[in-house]
Order: C-alpha cells, then sequence, then structure tokens
C-alpha cells in the first residue's frame, strides 16, 4: 500500500515538472514578445532617435521613415555618450543623418542632457512645443519599445500628442526565443528592471 502510495506521489511530482517544463517556454517567449511593440504608423510631425550608444541602426530606420515621406524632421536626444574621438554622440549622429541625404534645417537636437528615457521624452517634448508639433514617432531597439512607448505617452499625454513606436530592426533572434541568445537575455532582463523601476517610482 505504502508502495503504491509513493509511486503515486512520483508519478503526480514528474506530471508537475513536466508541465512546467512544457509551460515555461511558453511564459518566457510571452515575455519576450511583450516587450517588443511596433505601432502603425501614420504621418508624423517627427522622428526622434533615442541616441543611447553609437549603434547606426537606429538612425537608419529614421532616415528610412523619413526618405518615405513618415515625417519632416528628425529629432536626436543629446545624452552623456561620446564617440572614441571625443564627439558628443548626437552631434555625430546629426553628421551621420545628414550624410544619409537629411537636410541640416531638418535635423534637431535637444538641449537639455539625457541620462535616461525619461529625460530623453521630457527634452523632446521641450521641442515639440516650441514648433507647435503633435504627432511623433519613437525609433528605439526591439525590447526597448514597450518602456519607450509607455513613458513617451505619459510624458506628452497632457499636451496631446500622438506617439507611434517602432523598432530599429528585428531582434537577433525572434522575441519569443530571446532566452537563448546571450544579447537577447540581458536585453530583456535589462527591460524587465528598468521597467518595474520606473512603474514603482514615476
Amino acid at each position: 500500500m505504502k508502495t503504491k502510495s509513493l509511486w503515486s506521489i512520483l508519478a503526480i511530482l514528474l506530471g508537475i515538472v513536466i508541465s512546467c517544463l512544457c509551460i515555461t517556454p511558453f511564459l518566457l517567449g510571452s515575455i519576450g514578445s511583450l516587450l517588443v511593440i511596433s505601432t502603425p504608423l501614420q504621418p508624423a510631425d517627427a522622428i526622434v532617435v533615442l541616441s543611447g550608444g553609437r549603434d547606426l541602426q537606429r538612425l537608419e530606420k529614421a532616415v528610412n521613415l523619413m526618405k518615405e515621406g513618415q515625417a519632416g524632421y528628425l529629432i536626436l536626444t543629446k545624452t552623456e555618450d561620446i564617440t572614441e574621438s571625443g564627439r558628443q554622440t548626437a552631434d555625430y549622429l546629426a553628421s551621420e543623418a545628414h550624410q544619409r541625404g537629411i537636410p541640416v534645417p531638418k535635423i534637431v537636437i535637444t538641449q537639455k542632457t539625457s541620462k535616461n528615457t525619461e529625460q530623453e521624452a521630457i527634452a523632446t517634448l521641450e521641442i515639440l512645443r516650441e514648433r507647435g508639433w503633435k504627432t511623433l514617432i519613437v525609433v528605439t531597439d526591439p525590447y526597448h519599445t514597450l518602456r519607450s512607448r509607455i513613458i513617451f505617452r505619459e510624458v506628452m499625454r497632457k499636451d496631446s500628442i500622438k506617439v507611434y513606436t517602432v523598432p530599429s530592426k528585428k531582434p537577433d533572434v525572434p522575441s519569443w526565443l530571446w532566452y537563448i541568445d546571450g544579447n537577447s537575455r540581458r536585453a530583456v532582463w535589462r527591460e524587465i528592471l528598468s521597467l518595474l523601476a520606473y512603474l514603482l517610482y514615476k
């Protein structure tokens, strides 16, 4: 009798373990998929490139959207990042945008230096207010799209500014398989922690 009970318990435990193994990839995949969003675009007054880092993929996406007629102006956010030559990253990106065919008068750099996404949104809002713009496309890394959309919409809500969000590229691996790739894992966990911190302390 005891042996039967023991086998029953082991069978139940094994069933639980198998269920967890089957469900876990689905749950993990859902997390990655939730972080990557792309809203249907409408022509906007401006496109803002969140300037963290010197990766040109965000800029190239924004330039392509401008050439497609999705926006008339390019906004670059000034951050503390500098290039290896000591140049301010926003200035470097501005020159790269010009080399890609964007006229200098169509490129605007935020005045304040930003240390995080919320500060970038506030600095961008100042430009939109000055120019009377009411629509904005935000270009950023794939796993940063959800957090940037939440923050930009919150910052610009009182001004009734419409915000669209688009990833600069496709994730290195499909978003539902982020946990198998080292870079994707770091990006996802960073975004989860940053989003939680923003929601808890805003």
